[in-house]
């Protein structure tokens, strides 16, 4: 990696890259620019230059996903806030429902009392 630097006199820890001219600070991370590491994501296989990148990658976008260990953290909390979450959904499923059916029925009385539901309609003698 040092053979593709060139420190420069005077400046704190810049270095002109032989391959390119760009002066750097860090050239371990430009390195990656000419020569890419691949950096896979094993979960949607997104693939990054620097494994900060795939790093940042997985915190946002699976943020339950430890790419350093390549494991799961918290999954059983997260099982936990899914179970909770799909019995608060049954729950105002239900809530919606009986709410729809005293609708349904309020309606119908409305119904049956405004036709007059009282003695017929014809008179005999």
């Amino acid at each position: 990696m040092r053979l593709t630097f060139e420190r420069l006199s005077g400046g704190c820890n810049l270095h002109r890259c032989k391959l390119c001219g760009k002066v750097v600070t860090h050239i371990r991370n430009h390195y990656h620019v000419h020569f890419p590491g691949r950096f896979e994501c094993p979960l949607c296989r997104a693939t990054y230059t620097r494994s900060d990148n795939l790093r940042t990658h997985c915190k946002f976008k699976h943020p339950m996903f430890n790419p350093d260990t390549r494991k799961f953290e918290n999954l059983m909390a997260a099982a936990a806030v899914n179970a909770l979450s799909a019995a608060a959904a049954q729950q105002q499923l239900q809530q919606q429902q009986a709410a729809a059916a005293a609708q349904l029925q309020q309606s119908t009385a409305a119904t049956t009392s405004q036709s007059g539901g009282g003695g017929g309609g014809t008179a005999s003698d």
